[in-house]
């Protein structure tokens, strides 16, 4: 081989290394502990408990450029349940809004999730909240991986 085609091969594999490993475009997050509240109907109060923790999140770029950086989806569902309007700051911290808060960082791949729905907006006994109990606030941890 000369060196000019030697030279090219490099460069084209230094290029793909490095916009493979910069680009990230999507992320696994799956939850490993999740705590909150729930409305106790026998004894008509709120309460703190534990909840299963196994949903899975996918973290990802939209599919039209647009002003979401990021949007977060529960794995199985295309609807998003976060949007994030800015990218990854220079510390790694990505932070979404939504019908959920998720904060993630991409240096340690930690993540966490809040569902604030409910309590403040139950107890209202309206169609838009469903009545005291119908919603159960809760905050989720966890880990991702890059995909």
């Amino acid at each position: 081989m000369t060196s000019r085609l030697v030279r090219v091969l490099l460069a084209l594999l230094g290029f793909f290394v490095f916009s493979t490993s910069f680009a990230q475009t999507s992320f696994l997050c799956v939850a490993d502990k999740s705590s909150g509240v729930y409305f106790n109907k026998n004894t008509k109060s709120w309460e703190g408990t534990h909840f299963k923790a196994d949903t899975k999140y996918l973290v990802k770029r939209p599919e039209k450029p647009s002003p979401p950086s990021w949007i977060v989806t529960r794995i199985g569902s295309s609807a998003p349940l976060a949007w994030c309007k800015e990218d990854f700051n220079e510390l790694g911290f990505l932070s979404c809004e939504g019908f959920y808060v998720f904060k993630m960082n991409k240096k340690n791949l930690r993540f966490l999730n809040a569902y604030l729905i409910g309590y403040v907006t139950d107890g209202l006994e309206n169609e838009i909240t469903g009545g005291e109990g119908s919603n159960t606030p809760n905050v989720e941890i966890g880990k991702c991986s890059p995909l």
